[in-house]
């Protein structure tokens, strides 16, 4: 093999960055690079001629952007999903070949996770990169030509970049044998940061719990999904489903968010049908006959040409109910949660105005008396909707959240979109009652994926499992939690600064790792979970050191501590000065804050927060 190395990039995304990276490698190596498609010849296979190319070279540098996984091509359709993309020929070949891959990331983008990527590519995910900033660049590319010099030395690139295959193999022949293929990616994902750095264990006290925090992967028993917490084990089925990878019609790929969120939000309503509840057991009647009101109805023919059949009442009806309705917000609002009323067709009133996921509006109320119970149940628990979950790889603009008119009109606006799952059920209800309220139900226009069939029968199969565990997805008000009041407050006010600012990072709820540890991203006792992750995004907005040296110099005697780029200060550790961050998670593309235990301090939204957003 030669010394050469690939540089993969694309230009809508990073092109500028690729050629800053080309030259400093050149003039530091004096390597051989290639890093253009321009390069190969005309009249040649440049599928075949790329990867005879990526076969050469002794390291790939993935150059990724904020942008890098959804460039679509001019149908719409994102490029890392069409088996010829010339980044994904390269990227895949290199991993096939077990040439080191090293993810260039810049200006705070993460890696992507396995689930948003194509099969091929999904080691990507597993893969050591370096973080690339215009403010830091230099130093950036020293600390990149530094590891890539030592390895080339050693011999052995994959002690400071790529995966050990291996320990991975291993690991996943494991996961063949008992279909738990998620979590062990996810527990080798652990290992291979393990061994790749060996840090020291954080140090615990009382008072000093700044150094636990971490949001990373943790391995579970593999035979227990739930081990994981009911969120996180029906989000993981929906995120590693193929469903995930689908690419719609005119549409793409769904936002990963979307699939989660209607999952849960599928676990939620079939716990209700299984106690009885009256709105989901309208859902999950037969199929009525009435094709003017009924879509069951009205696509009884696209239906039985996959094998769904909807003439018995119960559970199987209730799912191919959701697989029309995870088709039809694809087509009203592309799964994104926060969508608002059309300003190209400005509605008369509150009452006509469309909002949420599949653009309803609140004038179809009268087509069930059950609609407005459930405007009434989740309006009392504005919070049950799962938005967090839904959120993930949305960004919301900055009219979007706008509501149309007053009244009860706008109220139900502000609750379709603050509140996703309570616009899916509102949906769901109206299907089986007001079909000719959707234009793409009419025409037709909605595809019925077998994928989605798949997924909802893997988190029905779990939830009826173990009823007991899951059963708290059935309270309306998100699952036993809320957030507190001066955190959203907070975060409010950054969306209102930066509209369009990446939320990527964001996070109040925990993931996977803070489930099974002592975390203030978990409920406190009353239920009331007490941090934030804030997405450091300074090109739109959100400068995270900003930010934090405003809220620093305020003292607000809400604040507990905050965590940002490997350092961390207290109101109660050496009072609002900086220390050095211990913990495994060292918040470089994210602010943390936790707020104090006490109540009326939490919930304390009467005043907003001394913040800037800009340096």
């Amino acid at each position: 093999m030669s010394d050469k190395i690939f540089i993969s990039y694309r230009r809508e995304d990073s092109a500028g960055y690729a050629g800053r990276v080309r030259d400093r490698l050149v003039d530091k190596l004096g390597k051989s690079i290639f890093m253009d498609v321009d390069n190969i010849p005309l009249g040649t296979n440049f599928v075949k001629a790329l990867q005879d190319e990526v076969g050469t070279c002794s390291a790939l540098l993935a150059v990724i952007g904020k942008d890098w996984l959804d460039v679509r091509d001019k149908n719409g359709r994102r490029r890392l999903d069409n088996p010829n993309d010339s980044v994904r020929v390269e990227i895949g070949t290199a991993l096939q070949r077990d040439i080191p891959v090293i993810p260039i990331l810049l200006e705070g983008t993460v890696i992507p996770s396995a689930d948003q990527l194509p099969e091929d590519l999904q080691e990507l995910s597993l893969r050591n990169g370096i973080n690339v900033h215009h403010a830091s660049f230099q130093a950036d590319m020293d600390r990149l030509i530094q590891g890539l010099k030592r390895q080339s030395q050693r011999g052995n690139w994959r002690d400071q970049f790529g995966a050990r295959r291996l320990t991975r193999r291993t690991l996943l022949a494991t996961a063949a044998a008992t279909g738990t293929a998620a979590v062990a990616v996810g527990a080798y994902r652990v290992l291979m940061v393990k061994e790749a750095t060996s840090p020291a264990p954080p140090k615990e006290t009382p008072t000093d719990v700044a150094s636990g925090e971490r949001r990373t992967d943790v391995i579970v028993k593999p035979t227990d999904p739930a081990a994981k917490g009911p969120i996180a084990a029906i989000t993981t089925i929906a995120g590693n489903s193929p469903l995930a990878r689908v690419s719609w019609r005119d549409r793409g790929g769904a936002p990963i968010g979307y699939i989660k969120g209607m999952a849960l939000t599928y676990a939620r309503v079939c716990l209700k049908l299984s106690k009885g509840d009256a709105v989901a057991l309208a859902m999950a009647n037969a199929d009525t006959g009435d094709s003017n009101r009924d879509a069951l109805a009205h696509y009884a023919p696209q239906f039985a040409a996959l094998g769904m059949r909807n003439d018995v009442s119960g559970t199987p009806t209730l799912r191919h109910l959701f697989v029309l309705l995870i088709g039809l917000g694809m087509r009203t609002s592309w799964g994104r949660y926060c969508e608002g009323w059309d300003r190209s067709a400005p509605p008369l009133n509150a009452d006509s105005a469309e909002a949420g996921l599949f653009q309803p509006t609140f004038d179809s109320r009268g087509a069930s008396p059950l609609l407005m119970q459930l405007f009434a149940d989740y309006l009392a628990n504005s919070s049950s909707g799962f938005a967090d979950v839904f959120g993930e790889g949305v960004t919301c603009r900055d009219n979007d959240f706008a509501n149309f008119g007053s009244g009860m009109g706008a109220t139900f606006q502000e609750l379709s979109k603050r509140n996703p799952a309570f616009s899916v059920e509102w949906a769901a209800v109206g299907l089986r009652n007001i079909r000719k309220h959707w234009g793409p139900i009419n025409r037709r226009e909605v595809e019925l994926r077998p994928e989605c069939d798949d997924m909802l029968r893997q988190v029905e199969e779990l939830v009826n499992a173990q009823p007991s565990v899951f059963a708290v997805l059935h309270t309306v008000g998100q699952p036993g939690f809320r957030v507190a009041k001066s955190i959203l407050t907070l975060r409010d006010q950054i969306d209102k600064m930066a509209p369009g600012r990446d939320k990527s990072n964001d996070g109040t709820i925990g993931d996977t790792s803070s489930q099974a540890r002592k975390s203030d991203h978990n409920p406190n006792s009353d239920g009331v979970v007490t941090a934030i992750d804030i997405t450091h995004d300074p090109s739109h907005g959100v400068d995270a050191g900003a930010i934090v040296e405003a809220l620093r110099a305020s003292r607000d005697p809400r604040i507990k501590y905050i965590i940002w780029n490997r350092r961390t200060f207290s109101s109660e550790v050496n009072p609002w000065e900086w220390r050095p961050y211990t913990g495994p998670n060292p918040a470089e593309n994210h602010f943390h804050l936790s707020v104090v235990s006490d109540q009326l301090l939490y919930d304390d939204e009467s005043k907003l927060w001394m913040i800037s957003a800009r340096r």
